[in-house]
């Protein structure tokens, strides 16, 4: 078994390893020892990425931003959740003031309430917003592309209204659906914004 040794002091293994029932039970129960969230999850192919090679940091579990909320101290979180402790005050600087917008705005007693469930219900609300906003987004994206394929079909448009297939109202019409477009466009990245 090869250790690799990273940039502060992480650990990472060098290879998958084999583990029996009784070993891999050993291991989970001795890393809980040292860390406040160990988390098994089940995979299909060995990653192939080593220590370092990650540019961006892992997501947060309810699990952890439990931990984050109910500690103060960084050093402390930090070596329970195996963070480092700049990923732990910069989490703690972004989710410590959205949760507590999101009780003021929902009027909810985070003194007296029952933490867990409202860190669950809090991420659940998040979660929302994003998908949410990526669906108007995608909208957005489909009006404009139909927006911007106007002037081809307005040439075919001409085309018909010339040959008699098309009437001038049905034509004007068409010209309204486009203008139409812009503002819808508008109203959804507004509501987007708010």
């Amino acid at each position: 078994m090869k250790l690799l040794i990273g940039d502060g002091n992480n650990i990472d293994f060098n290879d998958s390893i084999q583990m029996t029932q009784k070993q891999k039970q050993d291991f989970i129960s001795f890393l809980s020892t040292q860390f406040a969230v160990v988390e098994e999850e089940q995979y299909e192919h060995a990653r192939h990425q080593r220590l370092g090679d990650k540019l961006f940091g892992r997501s947060w579990t309810q699990k952890e931003y439990e931990v984050l909320f109910d500690l103060k101290d960084t050093k402390k979180v930090s070596e329970m959740l195996g963070r480092t402790w700049m990923s732990v005050d910069i989490r703690r600087g972004f989710f410590m003031p959205t949760f507590l917008d999101w009780a003021r705005e929902k009027n909810v007693d985070i003194i007296n309430g029952e933490i867990k469930s409202l860190i669950q219900r809090f991420l659940k609300d998040k979660q929302h917003e994003i998908e949410t906003r990526k669906f108007k987004k995608k909208q957005i994206k489909a009006l404009k592309e139909e927006y911007d394929s106007w002037p081809k079909r307005e040439r075919w448009y001409k085309i018909l209204l010339a040959g008699g297939s098309m009437k001038q109202i049905e034509f004007d019409k068409k010209k309204q659906e486009r203008e139409a477009i812009l503002q819808t466009i508008k109203n959804i990245e507004d509501d987007i914004e708010s």
